[in-house]
């Protein structure tokens, strides 16, 4: 495997991130858009890289960033070795890094055996970023995220909105992270204890319980930082770029 180098210096938030959650085998970066999550998980999964803790990085986001993760890891590191994971199957099997889309868990059976093949084969510390993608504990690709948590003993999850919605939607994020910090193994034992429903609205939630427990149970495994509280953040960068669509785009447009 190369040395892999890094070619950018964390910020000081994205240091604090670091120096915590590089204690915890499993973590959770709630990050707002624009403070550098990808950057500081990268330094935690090529940290474990280093110490062989991890043989690789399984990155799993919105197949629509699949491409911009690659440049952000060819921004950031030298000497690494990634490929962006299609259904026809991995292709460098001593890669450092692999992302794939999350997307797809759902849609495609093949995905699902060659990440899991992947995972039984190599040590990986794998990341769901924007996390809140795997919210519903009954949604395929959450069940897809969950049975590769299960091989991977090192994992990290991304997200700037952890809770869309309301506390419901953390019970999946956690689960796949570890059962046990929460403390509940089915997620109708965590709704009995923290969700109370709409009687005359099936699956609508109208309150959440015992909030600070749950906060307190996170809490060792979290860094959450805004943006307003970065303050080494470098300023806004600002450009123009002109397009002209042809007749069918601009009547789509219109």
């Amino acid at each position: 495997m190369a040395l892999l180098t890094f070619t950018t210096k964390p910020m000081g938030h994205q240091q604090r991130a670091i120096d915590k959650l590089s204690k915890t085998k499993v973590g959770a970066l709630y990050m707002d858009m624009g403070t550098g999550k990808t950057r500081t998980a990268l330094e935690l999964g090529t940290r474990r890289i280093s110490r062989d803790k991890v043989d690789c990085i399984l990155w799993l986001c919105p197949v629509s960033v699949k491409r911009t993760i690659g440049d952000e890891v060819e921004k950031h590191l030298q000497g690494v070795e990634y490929e962006l994971v299609e259904t026809s199957g991995v292709k460098n099997i001593e890669a450092d890094i692999y992302i794939a889309g999350i997307e797809s868990l759902s849609q495609s059976p093949s995905l699902n055996f060659i990440l899991l093949d992947l995972v039984e084969k190599r040590r990986c510390l794998t990341v769901v970023d924007e996390s809140s993608l795997m919210k519903n504990h009954m949604a395929k690709r959450t069940r897809a995220i969950w049975r590769l948590g299960e091989r991977s003993k090192y994992k990290l999850i991304l997200s700037g909105t952890p809770v869309s919605n309301n506390e419901q939607d953390l019970y999946s994020q956690w689960y796949f992270l570890d059962q046990r910090i929460l403390g509940y193994s089915s997620f109708y034992s965590f709704a009995a204890n923290h969700l109370e429903y709409d009687p005359r609205i099936p699956g609508r939630v109208v309150r959440a319980h015992n909030v600070e427990h749950l906060v307190n149970k996170m809490a060792p495994f979290v860094y959450q930082v805004r943006k307003d509280e970065c303050l080494d953040l470098p300023p806004k960068s600002y450009s123009r770029r002109y397009y002209r669509m042809d007749e069918v785009q601009y009547w789509e447009y219109k």
